[in-house]
């Protein structure tokens, strides 16, 4: 008996062992680069960019896919290095300080939640690979007053071909629809 179930426990063991492993693969949103002037100039209103809010679906490690109309699928092989809304956060900032001067915008931290200061919070409802070849920002964006009243209130959808594909291929698709996005916000603040 303890010969038999030694043979099983050998067999088990080795079987388990010349199973592969799947490979992960992790990502992150390539960032452009941030202003080399990190300290707010005094003449520009902070802007404080609150971070962005994620549907529940999307707040995962996994990146997203969706199969069909209504099937979504969570990668588990090709996974976000970094959560996600930290990630999208930090991009919108560095993004809008590049491209407009009306605001210096900021991450959320401890000192400007004791403050009032213009906000922008931005929602994404898609961010996700499509079975049609795209990828898919979309979601809406507010910009709020130092007294938190609404001032502007933008939704958004922006489908970006993938150039290739695969996972990274994604990953820059969907940074691409970011950029538009940061696009959109910076030209309604420019003509606020």
């Amino acid at each position: 008996m303890k010969t038999w179930l030694l043979m099983m426990l050998t067999t088990l063991l080795v079987g388990c062992g010349g199973t592969p492993q799947p490979k992960v693969s992790f990502y992150l949103l390539p960032n452009n680069p941030e202003l080399s002037e990190h300290i707010q100039p005094k003449t520009l209103p902070l802007l404080v960019v609150q971070p962005v809010e994620l549907a529940a679906y999307l707040d995962t490690q996994g990146i997203v896919y969706r199969q069909s109309e209504t099937q979504v699928i969570q990668a588990r092989q090709n996974q976000w290095a970094q959560r996600l809304s930290p990630q999208l956060t930090q991009r919108i900032t560095n993004d809008l300080r590049r491209k407009q001067s009306r605001y210096w915008p900021a991450p959320l931290n401890a000192s400007s939640i004791q403050q009032e200061h213009w906000k922008l919070q931005v929602r994404l409802q898609r961010f996700n690979g499509v079975y049609t070849g795209n990828a898919e920002v979309a979601g809406s964006w507010e910009l709020l007053n130092p007294k938190g009243e609404s001032m502007l209130n933008q939704e958004f959808s922006f489908q970006v071909p993938l150039k290739d594909t695969g996972y990274p291929a994604l990953v820059e698709a969907l940074s691409a629809g970011i950029d538009q996005l940061s696009t959109q916000i910076e030209t309604r603040l420019v003509t606020r």
